[in-house]
């Protein structure tokens, strides 16, 4: 897809959200669906050729790079009240049957959710944990395999300890050194082709 292509595509969702938001509305498939296209726009900028929805050659994951054969998975979700986020890997088999090769986990305000307030760029090795089923932890049986982003990393500790949840090494990491994860270098581990 073209870079004008998916800067308008991006614009227009971005209006609609602003709009939803507005009136008071909230709509997670849009915001869902706004966090790919950010992501495509963002690795078209950086010279990748993308392919997404049903262009892909490889639906596997919800972006497809042709010049590295490499896929790409999207996440996104909002801080909740107490300012922390969760990214849903299900059942953790995207990551054990290894559907993509790189996460990239948009964390929105509710309040403005056409801006994320945080960018987390994994490659899926970092991932492995989250497989790890930690029942109980989220609202839904079938949805055990959780990422989660605190605010800090004594609460994250504090709250995990007295809830009796395993505490993940990549969740600590994430508090502890979050620019491994963010920003321009972490971008960087989404492999180039030579142009």
């Amino acid at each position: 897809m073209s870079p004008k292509t998916l800067s308008k595509i991006t614009m227009s969702l971005k209006a609609v959200l602003r709009e939803l938001a507005r009136l008071g509305l909230k709509d997670r498939n849009i915001r869902c669906q706004y966090a790919e296209y950010l992501v495509a726009k963002k690795l078209t900028d950086a010279k990748h050729d993308v392919q997404i929805l049903n262009q892909r050659d490889d639906k596997s994951a919800d972006i497809f790079l042709t010049k590295t054969g490499e896929r790409v998975e999207v996440k996104s979700s909002c801080f909740d009240d107490d300012r922390w986020a969760f990214a849903s890997f299900t059942d953790g088999n995207q990551i054990k049957r290894d559907k993509f090769d790189y996460c990239v986990w948009l964390i929105f305000d509710e309040k403005n959710s056409e801006s994320p307030k945080k960018t987390f760029i994994f490659e899926r090795k970092e991932l492995q944990e989250v497989t790890k089923a930690r029942r109980r932890f989220a609202s839904h049986k079938t949805n055990s395999c959780l990422l989660t982003y605190g605010r800090k990393l004594k609460s994250y500790d504090d709250w995990m300890k007295k809830h009796s949840f395993e505490r993940l090494k990549i969740e600590r990491e994430l508090l502890k050194n979050p620019s491994k994860f963010t920003g321009t270098k972490a971008w960087d581990k989404i492999r180039r082709m030579a142009t």
